[in-house]
């Protein structure tokens, strides 16, 4: 199978779990944050410190107000949870 095929596949089943999941509103920009803190918290094992200049860094077209909607909007769609106020926040990945 070739990779585009792979691909095709990837985003059919994406867009599925998205549905199944009632977040096909997510924006590029959020599910590249979401991307991101999964990537930092090792898959969902630790804590994301919600910190807007180490992702502008790796994501240099994201404005400081998108970063900070992007993290509201995970949070109502259950994706990541807030557990603490300090700073931009701290944050778990929401598995379950």
């Amino acid at each position: 199978m070739n990779k585009r095929l792979y691909y095709l596949n990837l985003l059919s089943l994406l867009n599925e779990a998205a549905e199944e999941l009632n977040i096909l509103d997510l924006k590029e920009r959020d599910r590249v944050l979401l991307a991101h803190i999964w990537k930092l918290t090792s898959e969902g094992s630790n804590n994301y410190s919600a910190d807007y200049s180490t992702f502008s860094e790796s994501y240099g077209k994201a404005s400081k107000n998108g970063f900070v909607n992007s993290l509201k909007i995970l949070r109502r769609n259950n994706l990541i949870r807030k557990i603490s106020n300090t700073g931009n926040g701290i944050y778990e990945i929401n598995i379950g």
